[in-house]
C-alpha cells in the first residue's frame, strides 16, 4: 500500500476519508478494518496500482507498485486475506477487552474460552463455506490459481511419492494419523516436509478441499 499512500492518491470514486488508512494505528480492531477495507476496495486499489505501473507515479515507485500488484492479485494473497478477516472478526471482542486499562480478568477468561470455541467451529464446520467464499471472490475479480506443478515437477513427484510412501509407512510417528492437519504437523516436526517438498505442496492443496480425513498414502 505504501507506493500509493505516500503519494496521497485516493481510490477512484470513493471518499478519501474512507479510503485512507490511518498511519500509526496498530490496534487489533484497526487490523480488521484494514483487511475489510482492502476486500471492499479491491478493484479500485488494483486500479491505482496499475496507474502507477503505467507511469502515473514516480519512476522510483513503479517497481514497488508492480510487485505489490502481483502479490495482491495472487490466489495465495486472497486466501490469506479472507482467513485474516474471519480470524480477526472472531477475536475482535477479546482483543478490545484486553486493551482496556482496567481489565476484567474473569470476563476476559470467559471471552477467551468463547473465542477458542468459535475458532474451532470455523475450522471444523466453516471450512467448505470459507473456500467457497474465496473462490467466489476470485471469480469476481478474475484471479486464478496458478498451475500447481510444472510438467517436470509432476515427473519428479511420481518418484518422490514412491520414496515418501516407503519412508512414512515405516516411520513410528506416522502410524496412527487420521487427520490431514496431524500429518502436516508431523511432517514439519520430523523434517519430512523439507525432504519431500512436492509432497508437502500436494498435501497443502488437499487442505483446500472439503476433506477432513486422509490416510498416510
Amino acid at each position: 500500500m505504501k507506493c500509493f499512500t505516500d503519494q496521497g492518491l485516493p481510490l477512484r470514486g470513493r471518499d478519501e476519508k474512507e479510503n485512507s488508512l490511518r498511519r500509526g494505528d496498530t490496534r487489533w480492531g484497526s487490523h480488521h478494518n484494514y483487511v475489510h477495507s482492502l476486500l471492499k476496495l479491491f478493484l479500485p486499489t488494483c486500479t491505482v496500482l496499475e496507474d502507477i505501473c503505467d507511469g502515473l507515479g514516480m519512476s522510483s515507485q513503479r517497481g514497488d507498485a508492480e510487485g505489490t500488484y502481483k502479490t495482491l492479485t495472487s490466489f495465495e494473497f486472497v486466501f490469506i486475506l479472507h482467513m485474516m478477516k474471519d480470524i480477526l472478526k472472531i477475536c475482535h471482542d477479546l482483543c478490545q477487552l484486553l486493551q482496556r486499562k482496567s481489565q476484567d480478568i474473569l470476563n476476559a477468561m470467559d471471552l477467551l474460552r468463547s473465542t477458542k470455541v468459535q475458532i474451532q467451529l470455523l475450522r471444523d464446520a466453516g471450512w467448505e463455506q470459507f473456500i467457497e467464499n474465496v473462490k467466489l471472490f476470485c471469480d469476481k475479480e478474475e484471479i486464478f490459481y496458478p498451475e500447481n506443478f510444472t510438467d517436470n515437477e509432476k515427473d519428479i513427484l511420481k518418484i518422490m511419492l514412491t520414496h515418501y510412501k516407503e519412508d512414512i509407512t515405516n516411520h513410528p510417528e506416522f502410524k496412527n494419523i487420521s487427520m490431514i492437519s496431524e500429518l502436516c504437523q508431523i511432517l514439519v516436526r520430523t523434517g519430512k516436509s523439507t525432504t519431500y517438498p512436492l509432497v508437502d505442496r500436494l498435501i497443502q492443496l488437499v487442505l483446500t478441499l472439503p476433506v477432513s480425513t486422509a490416510t498416510v498414502e
